[in-house]
């Protein structure tokens, strides 16, 4: 028995989606792909098929994402689809700074004033800006990794910052607490 296929006519990313998304997706919607080996950064696809039948077992069921460019068989995908909003407060990573064990952010007060922070981080996200729109892609790892170019890499912050708190990105090892931060 020999399945016959024509490499050239395209590839599929084809992914298990939870039940609880049946009613939400359907064809030729708009999601984000991450394929590793064909791009560092996100794209923009359709799906290209919804397979309703829900697995017993998995409790999910299939989606298949068309992929255009150089691809080939057997290769690594993910499929995000953007259906819900959340709320958290998140923090590019160039924000912190690790001290030992210690993950500190500088913050600048009211007086221009740097203040460093204990900080408790959660999740790593990927911000990407497709299309003229902003995603926000959980990673599944918690590795502070490289972040692709056209993409910043975001650390979830459980505790020690606020919304409103002005951040120092890349702040050089001398920096410290009492520092008066001077604006140009």
């Amino acid at each position: 028995l020999a399945e016959v296929d024509d490499l050239h006519s395209g590839f599929e990313l084809v992914a298990q989606a939870d039940e609880s998304l049946l009613g939400r997706l359907s064809q030729n919607m708009d999601v984000v792909a991450l394929v590793p080996a064909l791009s560092p950064v996100p794209f923009l696809t359709t799906l290209s098929a919804v397979i309703g039948q829900v697995d017993p077992n998995s409790r999910a069921f299939r989606v298949k994402a068309a992929l255009t460019g150089e691809s080939s068989p057997g290769l690594f995908g993910k499929v995000c689809v953007p259906i819900a909003t959340d709320t958290r407060l998140l923090a590019p990573v160039s924000a912190l700074r690790t001290r030992g064990e210690l993950i500190t952010a500088l913050i600048v007060d009211e007086q221009s004033i740097l203040r460093l922070r204990l900080v408790k981080t959660g999740g790593t996200f990927q911000k990407a800006e497709l299309d003229g729109q902003a995603f926000i892609l959980q990673t599944g790892s918690d590795e502070l990794s490289a972040q692709a170019q056209g993409t910043e890499i975001l650390v979830e912050i459980l505790s020690g910052l606020f919304p409103g708190d002005e951040v120092v990105l890349d702040a050089p090892d001398l920096a410290r607490e009492g520092d008066h931060l001077v604006r140009r």
